[in-house]
């Protein structure tokens, strides 16, 4: 049943433009003969109603005994001509045998007589009453045969354009054969663009969209291949140095050492835990990952405090001291939720993570106009200008920093902010630290 769906709901342009040609060419035919059988009746009634008048003048008028009337037959499909006299006797009549009523109206008329039309003409000469008549259906037969043998040519001419058609339709449609060629024939990782210099032009907007397609995949293929190796890179070497603390702890006899090395190894796993983790959410926020979340409005300032409390435990552990600052009320940008709380929640733990001790994160929020700026600043060591435009590439990590992190926060900060139009940028504080703005339009 579905394929006989689906092999309904094709359409073929082929097809289209041969039926829609052919149906073209059959109604201007069908126009023509019935315009040319128009105008074809228009001049014969004219021609023939003006031979009428002259059958009536020219009949001569010196009848010395009157013709008497012959009885009901059938009329000639041919011109009847009658004369009276004054008295209203039937002084002639052509051919014989054709008998018609006297038209009681000079000029042209119509008359109806034995279920058949009549074109009439009458007048009075030179003491007479002359009438001359002809069948309607006369004239319309002529008519007929007129724009049937004008019709006829392009009636004849049919099978000729239907040839004619074919033939056109399918050179026209060749360059589409041919980009259907040039796709079919290529691979799955052949993603270079289609030659468009000698295609038609108006299949061009055509390739030109399939071509930007395919830049679009290339760049999405790459990056994928990129994010895998690096990806695979940045885990080799926790697992092998998981692998040889599990060996290590296995071989140690000591009760205290093999407790220290299970802690280290809990660590190490931790760590692994973690940059998985942050492989996930990058992939999910990129352009090329598989779940890209509905852009929707969030409340900026609900979503930061409730980052704020969650990470408070982890600041209290450090003695940092981890603040919000935000207008009273909601504030709405654009931007998914989730994908709000995984940027603030890196910008906190980022700032958390490389403050020392005894140290400050401050998170504020301002609103201006229509423009909102989240601000997450520290007073920890800072980021060198050299360093500010690599930080936000993945598994960059500073050799300087002292901390073990993954390298992947600050780019799902990027690959996040990207995706909802909004800027970041990195700034330094007076005295000493990090200030790092969102700005959401």
């Amino acid at each position: 049943m579905n394929i006989a769906r689906q092999s309904s709901d094709r359409i073929s342009i082929r097809r289209t433009l041969q039926l829609w040609l052919l149906g073209g060419v059959t109604l201007c035919t069908l126009g023509t003969g019935i315009l040319t059988y128009t105008v074809m009746r228009d001049e014969s009634n004219e021609l023939f109603d003006r031979q009428l008048r002259q059958l009536v003048v020219t009949v001569p008028h010196d009848f010395t005994a009157p013709i008497p009337t012959v009885p009901d037959g059938e009329a000639e499909d041919d011109i009847v001509v009658q004369v009276w006299n004054a008295a209203g006797d039937l002084l002639y009549v052509a051919p014989r045998g054709s008998v018609l009523p006297r038209s009681v109206k000079v000029g042209f008329s119509e008359m109806v007589f034995r279920e058949q039309h009549w074109r009439v003409y009458a007048q009075f000469h030179k003491g007479n009453y002359v009438q001359a008549a002809q069948p309607v259906a006369t004239r319309d037969e002529l008519a007929g045969q007129m724009a049937l043998g004008a019709t006829a040519p392009f009636l004849l001419l049919i099978p000729a354009l239907l040839i004619l058609i074919w033939f056109v339709i399918r050179r026209g449609l060749q360059p589409l054969n041919q980009v259907t060629n040039a796709v079919t024939s290529r691979s799955a990782d052949d993603l270079q663009p289609i030659a468009v210099r000698h295609a038609p032009t108006e299949i061009r907007p055509l390739l030109d969209a399939l071509n930007d397609l395919l830049t679009r995949l290339e760049k999405a293929w790459s990056a994928q291949r990129a994010f895998v190796a690096d990806a695979a890179h940045e885990l080799r070497s926790p697992l092998t140095a998981l692998k040889l603390q599990l060996q290590r702890a296995e071989k140690t006899t000591d009760p205290e050492l093999r407790a220290i090395a299970y802690h280290k190894l809990q660590e190490r796993l931790d760590r692994t835990v973690h940059v998985v983790q942050q492989l996930l959410t990058l992939a999910r926020q990129e352009p090329q990952g598989t779940q890209s979340p509905t852009v929707t409005e969030a409340d900026v300032a609900a979503v930061a405090a409730a980052s704020v409390a969650q990470f408070a435990p982890l600041a209290e552990a450090k003695q940092i001291d981890l603040g919000l600052d935000s207008p009273a009320g909601p504030i709405r940008v654009r931007i998914a939720p989730d994908s709000l709380r995984i940027l603030i929640d890196n910008l906190i733990d980022n700032a958390i993570r490389y403050t020392p001790n005894g140290g400050r994160v401050a998170v504020s929020i301002q609103r201006v106009h229509d423009v909102t700026t989240l601000n997450v600043s520290d007073n920890g060591p800072g980021i060198p200008q050299e360093d500010r435009e690599r930080v936000f590439d993945r598994f960059y990590r500073r050799e300087d920093s002292g901390e073990m992190g993954s390298g992947l926060g600050l780019a799902i900060v990027k690959a996040i902010a990207d995706k909802a139009h909004a800027t970041i940028r990195l700034g330094q504080l007076e005295e000493k630290g990090t200030l790092v703005q969102v700005t959401f339009q």
